[in-house]
Order: structure tokens, then sequence, then C-alpha cells
């Protein structure tokens, strides 16, 4: 016989908990608070150390946030595929989301951290967002935090993937979103020309297209 257990990523694993979260705020008038730590030299470090060695680094650096984020039932850390790595917090307000991002921000500046054979400190930017101050959504939540991020960190370069394959565009997401890209697709030339009237593929005065 045969049976069929579905997959979840993180991230919908995670945006589920916050949904959740957001809606018992609103049924007991109370806060939800994100924080979204993320190194601006990640992409750096993978290129001169290795994906193994940036692994272990961020394995670290989560570590580190969460001995600094004091959790309580409700709360969360979790680590985004492309190496942000996203606190929620329950009961925590505008005020409160901002004193603990900075402490994060501290913890990890003070922080001696190895990649093969190099000691290193590195300097990590934090985004909050708190509802209802900032928004009212899980969606929403995450949008204001994003926005924040992409003004504090280096622009990724961004790759457009035209296959007709949908497990090889997957796959060439999936790997290069792991090197810090950040990838459209489309199944067809008609698709990809459509897409690139309505976004922006241009990085660094180029776009790189993977046919």
């Amino acid at each position: 016989f045969a049976f069929t257990l579905p997959k979840y990523h993180v991230e919908e694993v995670f945006r589920e908990y916050l949904k959740t979260a957001v809606e018992e705020a609103k049924r007991r008038h109370g806060h939800v608070a994100l924080v979204v730590c993320s190194i601006p030299i990640l992409r750096e470090l993978k290129a001169l150390h290795g994906l193994e060695e940036a692994g272990r680094l961020l394995k670290a650096l989560e570590e580190v946030v969460r001995e600094t984020v004091r959790r309580r039932a409700g709360d969360v850390v979790i680590r985004w595929q492309q190496g942000e790595i996203i606190v929620m917090l329950t009961n925590v307000d505008q005020a409160g989301v901002r004193a603990i991002a900075s402490r994060i921000e501290q913890a990890i500046r003070e922080r001696t951290f190895t990649l093969e054979t190099t000691s290193l400190r590195v300097q990590a930017v934090t985004a909050t967002a708190t509802y209802p101050e900032d928004a009212l959504t899980e969606e929403a939540l995450m949008q204001c935090a994003e926005r924040q991020l992409q003004h504090l960190s280096s622009p990724k370069t961004r790759i457009l993937v035209v296959d007709d394959e949908l497990k090889l565009r997957q796959f060439l997401q999936e790997a290069l979103g792991l090197r810090e890209y950040d990838v459209l697709t489309a199944a067809s030339g008609p698709e990809a020309l459509a897409l690139l009237k309505t976004t922006q593929v241009l990085t660094r005065n180029h776009a790189d297209v993977l046919r």
C-alpha cells in the first residue's frame, strides 16, 4: 500500500503560528511583535568560507538570539532559509520589541564566532513590527518588517529562471536562494516577458536570466 504525507516548509509553519498569535491578540486586545535579524555580510562570508561554514555561523547566531530573548509560552525563534532569524513575541509592545532588538544586536556584536580557523565578529541589523501599532494582519506584519530590512541590508542580485519544467524551476529557485539571490521564475518566454514588464529584474545595471 502507499500513502502520502504533507510536506511543510518552515515559512509555512511559522506563518501559521503568527496567524494564530495575531488572532489571539485580537481577542484579548494584546500585542504580537516580530524581530527580524539579518547579517549584511552573510553573502560575502558564504563566498569566502562556503555554505557549510556559513550554516554553522547561522546556527551559532540563532543560539545567541535564543539566549538573549527571554522566551515564554507562545514565543518562537526560527531561522529562515535565506539566513534571517525571525523572533515572534507575544504580549510585547512596540517599545518592548525595540529594546529586545537592541539587545540582540549588542549580544551578537559582542560575541566572537569562528569560521574555519578564522575568528571574527559580525554586525547584525534588526527590523521590528508590532500588532496593532504597525500592522493588523500577520501578512502585513511580515511585510512591514521585511520592508525595513530591505532598507538596512544590501540589495540582492535578482535572477529570473525560465524553464518549462516545474521541478527544475523549483530546484534552481531553492539552490540559488541558498546563495543569497532573489529568484523569480517563469514557465515560458511570454510569461517571462510579462514578468519583466511588472517586476524590476535589474540589479547593478544588469539582469541575469537562466534558460
